[in-house]
């Protein structure tokens, strides 16, 4: 797990990443950060901003934070170019 949490923060600030989760739901995503161990006693908990919302069953604004876990994350892909950063197995 700490590579794809070391991939997600080192994105660029700002860097747009589409982001479908195990859940189904899929977002544009950006300013990954990993949330502080000692909050959760876990350091799976990863924190972004919505840009935009593809799939939910809930209704997000643009610039939502939104909080989940490195299991959570099925597929990270470049928005424009379609570059797969990772698949999840």
């Amino acid at each position: 797990m700490m590579k794809l949490s070391n991939l997600l923060e080192n994105f660029k600030d700002g860097k747009d990443v589409l982001v479908r989760l195990e859940s189904g739901d899929v977002f544009v995503l950006y300013d990954f950060e990993i949330v502080d161990e000692s909050i959760y006693d876990r350091d799976d908990y990863v924190l972004s901003t919505m840009r935009e919302v593809i799939r939910s069953e809930f209704n997000y604004r643009d610039g939502t934070k939104l909080e989940f876990t490195l299991g959570d994350i099925a597929d990270l892909i470049d928005p424009i170019t379609r570059v797969s950063y990772l698949k999840a197995d």
